[in-house]
C-alpha cells in the first residue's frame, strides 16, 4: 500500500460562471482519460463544496483526488500531453482559476478505495468529506491511523454506506493525515455520523 501515492488538488476559479466551464473540462476529458489502464490510475474524482459560493462572493472551490499505483505512474500523468497538460493550458488561457491549484502527494496508509460492489441509490448523489488533521507527535500520529484503519474496517464489513474510506500521510510532514471518505448519499452520512462508531474514532 506505500506504493500508491495520491495527488490532492486544489483550484480556485475566479467566478462561478468559470467554474462551471472548468468543471464541464474535467467531465468530459478526465472521465474518459483516467480510465484510461496505460494511467495505472486506481481512483479519480473532482468534488464541490455542499454550501455553494454566495453570489455577492465569489469563492468557488474545485478539488480532485487522484490515486496512482506508484510515484512514476503519477509522474506519467503529470507529463501527459493527450489530457493533463492541454488541461492547464485550457485553465491558464481563459483564466479559469484567480490563483495557482495547490498539489500535494499523499501516501495510502489505511482503510480502502472501494467496495466489491458499490450501489448508487439516492437522489442528493454521492457525498464527499476530507479531513485534515495534525496530530501532537509521530507517536500520536501512529495512534491515529491504526484507529481510523479499525473504523475503516468496520464501514466496509457493515452496510454503512461508506464507498471509501481511505487514510493518507505524508513522508515530509511527520505528523499530518489526511482522510478521504465517500458516502452513498447524504443519508448515508448523516446515519454513519450518528452512529457510536464514529462518534468514538473521531
Amino acid at each position: 500500500m506505500e506504493d500508491h501515492i495520491a495527488l490532492f488538488i486544489t483550484m480556485h476559479p475566479s467566478s462561478t460562471r468559470k467554474q462551471s466551464t472548468l468543471l464541464t473540462a474535467l467531465q468530459q476529458g478526465a472521465r474518459g482519460f483516467y480510465r484510461l489502464p496505460s494511467t495505472r490510475c486506481i481512483a479519480w474524482s473532482c468534488f464541490t463544496p455542499l454550501t455553494p459560493a454566495s453570489p455577492t462572493h465569489d469563492d468557488s472551490i474545485v478539488a480532485g483526488l487522484e490515486i496512482y499505483t506508484s510515484k512514476a505512474a503519477l509522474q506519467d500523468q503529470l507529463n501527459d500531453t493527450t489530457f493533463f497538460q492541454p488541461f492547464e493550458q485550457l485553465v491558464r488561457d481563459q483564466q479559469l482559476c484567480d490563483k495557482k491549484e495547490t498539489m500535494v502527494a499523499w501516501y495510502l496508509a489505511a482503510g480502502f478505495l472501494a467496495r466489491s460492489q458499490e450501489r448508487m441509490v439516492g437522489d442528493g448523489g454521492v457525498f464527499v468529506k476530507i479531513h485534515e488533521m495534525t496530530c501532537a507527535g509521530v507517536d500520536e500520529k501512529e495512534a491515529v491511523v491504526k484507529g481510523l484503519g479499525e473504523f475503516a474496517g468496520w464501514s466496509r464489513g457493515s452496510d454503512s454506506g461508506v464507498l471509501t474510506f481511505a487514510v493518507f500521510t505524508r513522508k515530509k510532514a511527520e505528523r499530518e493525515v489526511l482522510v478521504y471518505v465517500r458516502y452513498r448519499d447524504e443519508g448515508a452520512m448523516r446515519r454513519v455520523e450518528g452512529r457510536p462508531e464514529y462518534q468514538n474514532i473521531w
